[in-house]
């Protein structure tokens, strides 16, 4: 039975649907049956077929050159974004950022460039 609500839960979330709408949707279903005990042990069991399903997420770093930036950066940059230890982590060189760096992750862009700083400079001077 627990296993019935886990595959509809997955199918509903693959087939587009919102998570917010197939939860919604998962706990009327089962309050209705008289199954709403099994709730937490359906999201579990949800949550680990999913996390086998989709992709991790990724950190994409980019940095003006190979050399990179201080360790320190990095971390204060990474953490102010929300990275954890066990997201994925790409890095990318692109020299228009001339140096420091951009950090993006789930959705957030930290920007740390010399050249946002330098544009911003600009506005500033001729504004």
């Amino acid at each position: 039975m627990k296993d019935a609500y886990v595959t509809a839960f997955i199918k509903h979330i693959q087939a587009g649907k919102s998570v917010d709408t197939a939860l919604t949707n998962l706990k009327a279903i089962m309050q209705k049956k008289g199954h709403g005990r099994l709730l937490a042990q359906v999201l579990k069991a949800a949550m680990r077929e999913l996390s086998a399903i989709l992709p991790r997420e990724r950190a994409v770093v980019t940095y003006a050159t190979e050399v990179g930036v201080d360790a320190t950066k990095l971390d204060a940059a990474l953490t102010a974004v929300g990275y954890t230890k066990d997201s994925e982590l790409e890095t990318k060189i692109d020299p228009t950022i001339i140096g420091g760096l951009t950090v993006r992750f789930k959705g957030k862009q930290l920007d740390a460039s010399y050249k946002r700083a330098l544009r911003d400079l600009y506005t500033r001077v001729t504004s």
